[in-house]
């Protein structure tokens, strides 16, 4: 019978070997002569197709050659069974297994899916708070498989890993503030520490929502405002005006008269607001000769929840006219 000259064939093969490569060599002999003693090499009646398309056998030389293309994360290890048979009449035939392991090699990047994402963040958010989870995967092995994730850049949110295996949290690591940005356009990198690292990145989009966190803010400081002596009744007095940071309802601001025990006479009979737009008219016609000057506040108040208000002082002086 056909004798193989090793006790066992086992051999190690790079995935993404070359076409042509030549994994192992088997060798039999037979003490026969002539044809009885002429051997020659076949697969195994138990290997499956599979493993024909990805090797081949030289019945003359018993090399096995690499044929297709070899996957490591496919499968990482073959065992193979060798047949050798004589050439007598009737032909004696010898098995023997053949291992071959798959070494990996760094041929696959990481792969960044998202998760769940939480497209609107509120600008009041405690740092920490959870944005969007993403799964971050290697199909590589070993130094190959791991993987240094992060985000580019220098933002308000951090990369920090979560409960389950693979899993990231995009989380806020300080305090937000949409009225200095309200869109941020987040970079998540993901880099192996195989030789030569492989890189993905994964770009995911965050739009801040508004919280009432800004009072209203008066143009000025303080009003003051000249007034001609004699002037119609129901007449444009002055105006204020003041802005708001915030948007939407927690911008819409409304605007009243302060109304203190010191100057409820002269709120009362002098004059009135426009609550929308801060127009102050004058309800009576001032007389030089008794009133010459006068003050007070207007109020001007966000429709937030809460609300928000600021006021500011307006002084008004009486100018005379020769009457």
């Amino acid at each position: 019978m056909p004798v193989f000259i090793n006790n066992t064939y086992s051999a190690i093969l790079q995935e993404n070997a070359p076409v042509g490569t030549t994994v192992i060599q088997v060798n039999a002999t037979d003490l026969d002569t002539g044809s009885n003693g002429e051997v020659f090499y076949s697969f195994g009646s138990d290997v499956k197709d599979k493993v024909k398309e990805l090797f081949s056998l030289n019945s003359a030389t018993g090399e096995i050659i690499v044929k297709g293309q070899v996957d490591f994360e496919e499968k990482d290890s073959y065992d193979i069974d060798i047949q050798a048979s004589d050439k007598g009449f009737f032909p004696f035939k010898t098995y023997k297994n053949v291992i071959i392991k798959i070494a990996d090699i760094n041929d696959n990047p990481p792969e960044i899916e998202v998760a769940s994402l939480s497209r609107t963040v509120s600008e009041d958010s405690r740092p920490g708070t959870t944005v969007a989870l993403i799964s971050i995967t290697d199909l590589d092995s070993g130094i190959n498989g791991k993987v240094m994730s992060y985000i580019a850049d220098e933002t308000p949110f951090k990369l920090t890993p979560s409960i389950q295996d693979n899993m990231f949290a995009v989380v806020t690591k300080s305090q937000l503030d949409r009225e200095e940005k309200n869109v941020y356009d987040l970079t998540i990198i993901a880099k192996d520490a195989g030789v030569p690292p492989l890189m993905s990145q994964k770009k995911i989009s965050l739009q801040l929502s508004d919280s009432n966190d800004n009072s209203p803010e008066f143009l000025e400081s303080v009003y003051t405002f000249y007034v001609p002596e004699n002037n119609p009744t129901g007449s444009l007095l002055c105006s204020v005006q003041a802005s708001d940071r915030d948007e939407g309802e927690n911008a819409l601001i409304t605007y009243s008269l302060m109304r203190t025990a010191g100057n409820e006479r002269s709120m009362i009979l002098f004059v009135n607001i426009n609550s929308e737009n801060g127009d102050i008219m004058a309800l009576k016609s001032f007389d030089f000769e008794t009133l010459k000057t006068f003050q007070f506040q207007v109020v001007a108040t966000d429709s937030g929840i809460p609300s928000l208000s600021s006021n500011v002082t307006v002084k008004v002086f009486i100018l005379d006219q020769n009457d």
